[in-house]
C-alpha cells in the first residue's frame, strides 16, 4: 500500500514540473518581440527586458525606461513601470529614490555610483539595482556588471542561524511529536524566532511570484528551504510546514489553545466549505502566474514585520478569531496551506472541539 502513495506524492511533483515548465513558455511567449522593441542607439529611450537583462525580483521584473539627452547622451530621467513586486515593499524602493544621482551623468558615469539595497525590501531593491545596471551598460556598450555576490543574497546573519537550527528541531519533532507544555514551548519559538526575528514565512505571493520569474528565478535562503519543505513532505506525507514551521499557524495554535482553556466556544468540524475555498485561492493564484498577471490577495504573513498597521490589525483580528475558531485562517484562507497539502499524503482531518489535528 505504500508504494502507491509514494507514488502519488511523486506524481505532484511531476505536475508541479509540468507548471513550472508552463510559466516559462508564457514567459517566453509574452517575451518573444520584446528584443526587436530595443533601439539601435545610445540615444533617447532605452528599455529593460528579459531578452537581454534576465533579473528578477521577489514577484518578478522590475521594467524600466531610461531617458538619454539625443545631444549629450546624458541620463534625463528613469521611470519604472508596473511590476509584480509587493506593493508595500516596492513603495520603500520608491521612496528610497536610489537613482536620485543618476540625472544629468552619462550611462557609464552613473555605472561608477554606489547604490546601496535598501533595508526591509532587498530582492526588490537589488532587482531594481541590478536591471538599472544592466540596461546603462547596454547604453554604454560595455560589459554589463558582475551578478550580486552571494553574501548579499543569502545574509546570514544570527537570526538566519537560529531559524536553521529551529527548522533542524522541527524535523525532529515531525517524528516525535511533543505534547503539553512541551507544545506550547516549540510554537512560542517558532512564533519568535520565525516569525519575528529571522520572517522565516512562506506565502502564495512568494510562491506564485517564483512561478513567474521562471526561468530566472531570485535566488534566496527562502527558495531553498521551500525546496526543502517540498522534498520532507513528499517524502514523509505529512505536512511539515503548516503543523511544524508556519510561524502564524503558530500563533493562531496558541490562542486556540488559550481560547479552550479560557472555555471558549470551539466549533464541531469544519471541513467545509473552507477547504474547497482556499484550493480556489490557490488555483487563481497559479492561473494568475501562468498568465504572467497578477490577482489581488490578501495575505497576512507580514505581519511580523511590524511595519504597516492596517497589517498588524488585520493579522490581530485573525489571531484574536483564532479563540473561537481554531486556525481559521489555515483552515478557509490560506492558498499556501493548500500548495503544501498538495504534496501530502492524507486529506486534512476536520477539527473536533478540545482536540488538534494536523492540517
Amino acid at each position: 500500500m505504500r508504494l502507491p502513495k509514494t507514488a502519488g506524492r511523486l506524481g505532484a511533483l511531476l505536475f508541479a514540473a509540468i507548471l513550472a515548465t508552463l510559466a516559462v513558455l508564457a514567459r517566453n511567449w509574452k517575451e518573444s518581440d520584446a528584443a526587436a522593441a530595443l533601439p539601435p542607439s545610445p540615444t533617447g529611450l532605452w528599455q529593460s527586458s528579459l531578452v537581454t537583462e534576465p533579473i528578477s525580483g521577489f514577484g518578478g521584473p522590475t521594467p524600466v525606461n531610461i531617458a538619454l539627452d539625443p545631444d549629450s547622451g546624458a541620463i534625463r530621467s528613469i521611470e519604472f513601470l508596473p511590476n509584480a513586486e509587493d506593493p508595500e515593499y516596492w513603495q520603500r524602493v520608491v521612496n528610497a529614490d536610489l537613482f536620485a544621482a543618476f540625472p544629468g551623468r552619462t550611462p557609464a558615469e552613473a555605472l561608477q555610483l554606489p547604490v546601496d539595497a535598501v533595508t526591509g525590501a532587498t530582492l526588490s531593491s537589488q532587482a531594481a539595482i541590478q536591471t538599472v545596471r544592466a540596461v546603462l551598460a547596454r547604453a554604454a556598450a560595455v560589459p554589463a556588471p558582475s551578478a550580486v555576490p552571494l553574501r548579499e543574497l543569502f545574509p546570514f546573519g544570527w537570526a538566519q542561524w537560529l531559524a536553521l537550527l529551529l527548522f533542524a528541531g522541527n524535523l525532529v519533532v515531525l517524528f516525535r511529536p511533543l505534547r503539553g507544555g512541551w507544545r506550547i514551548f516549540q510554537l512560542t519559538l517558532n512564533v519568535v524566532i520565525f516569525g519575528f526575528c529571522a520572517h522565516f514565512y512562506f506565502s502564495l505571493a512568494l510562491t506564485t511570484g517564483w512561478l513567474r520569474t521562471l526561468p530566472h528565478p531570485a535566488l534566496s535562503w527562502l527558495l531553498f528551504l521551500f525546496a526543502a519543505v517540498v522534498v520532507i513532505i513528499v517524502l514523509t506525507g505529512r505536512n511539515f510546514y503548516c503543523n511544524h514551521l508556519c510561524p502564524f499557524g503558530c500563533l493562531q495554535e496558541l490562542a486556540a489553545k488559550a481560547g479552550h482553556k479560557a472555555g471558549c466556544t470551539i466549533p464541531g468540524p469544519t471541513s467545509f466549505p473552507g477547504g474547497y475555498l482556499r484550493r480556489i485561492i490557490l488555483n487563481v493564484a497559479i492561473a494568475g502566474a501562468l498568465l504572467q498577471t497578477t490577482f489581488p490577495l490578501f495575505e497576512p504573513f507580514s505581519f511580523f514585520r511590524l511595519q504597516s498597521w492596517w497589517m498588524i490589525a488585520a493579522g490581530l483580528g485573525i489571531v484574536g478569531v483564532s479563540f473561537f475558531l481554531p486556525r481559521l485562517w489555515c483552515r478557509w484562507f490560506c492558498g499556501f496551506g493548500a500548495c503544501m497539502d498538495f504534496f501530502r499524503r492524507e486529506t486534512p482531518a476536520p477539527i473536533q472541539k478540545g482536540t488538534r489535528h494536523e492540517l
